[in-house]
Formats: C-alpha cells, structure tokens, sequence
C-alpha cells in the first residue's frame, strides 16, 4: 500500500497505527482547558475571553483555534435574558382599593408595596421590594433578589 500511494514505509506504518494526530492529541488537551475556563465563568464566556483565559495561563494557542474548537463541540456562551420594558398604557393589572386615601385607623388593615432596582457593579440589579403599614408608617416586610421573583415573598419585620 505504501508503494501505491508513494510514501515512505515507515511514515506510512506509524500513521496506519497511530490513531489520533498531534494536531488531534492537542486539540484534545486544550478542549479539557477550554471546558474548564468556561465552567469557572459560569458558562457566560464566549470564544474571546476564553482564549484570553488560556494566554493567562501561559498556553500557546491562537483565538481562531479556540473559536474552532468550542464551536466543533458546541460550547457557546449563555446569554443573558432580556427582560421586557415597560409598556406604556397598560390597564391597572391590581385594583385600587384605596382610592388614593392614606389614612388608616387600625393597623394591619392597610399596606402598600413597592419595588425598586438597585444597580450593581456586577452588572447584576439588585431587586428590592418592600411593605409598608399604611397605620404606623413603618416597614413590615422586605426582600432582597438579584431576580425578581413570580411569588410576593418577603422577610417579615418585627
């Protein structure tokens, strides 16, 4: 067979046995650090810092190859959510059972909630709802939530 294709005898039986190349066998090794670098970032890193991630840790591999390899195994970055913007418009999902009157005679009988996002360095907003007794103006319940949440829970005061 070797003197079919032209190849040298021993050339041709050390690719006849050996089954991966050292391209292969390489690409095998960086897979195991990509996989890594990407789990560590919480699987949010694309191709990009990845290979940032392999050139800090001293390994000599070019971006198209990273890009290469994680795309061969499907390793792609998780993208965040959009959350849908406000609609201006909308009807009053909640009925208005106060009718803009504050003032409340007993308490317990009335409160109001509300909630606001706090930015984050994280480039993660921080959700805070709050509770407020409408009788003694002072908070009955609080939360805090990097997401806000389908249920009204929150952490009781006092």
């Amino acid at each position: 067979m070797y003197r079919v294709l032209g190849v040298n005898r021993a050339g041709f039986y050390a690719w006849l046995h050996k089954l991966l190349s050292d391209r292969a066998i390489e690409d095998q090794r960086l897979l195991t650090l990509i996989r890594d670098s990407h789990a560590d970032s919480g699987r949010v890193c694309g191709a990009r810092r990845v290979f940032a991630d392999l050139r800090e840790a001293g390994e000599r591999c070019g971006k198209n190859r990273a890009t290469r390899i994680m795309n061969e195994h499907k390793i792609k970055a998780q993208r965040e959510h959009k959350t849908p913007g406000s609609v201006y418009g909308r009807p009053v999902l909640t009925p208005n059972t106060l009718n803009q009157e504050f003032t409340v005679d007993a308490p317990d009988k009335a409160w109001v909630k509300d909630t606001s996002s706090i930015p984050a360095p994280s480039r993660v907003s921080v959700i805070l709802p709050v509770a407020l007794d409408l009788d003694a103006r002072k908070l009955v319940g609080r939360s805090m939530e990097t997401s806000p949440s389908p249920k009204n829970t929150f952490r009781m005061c006092c």
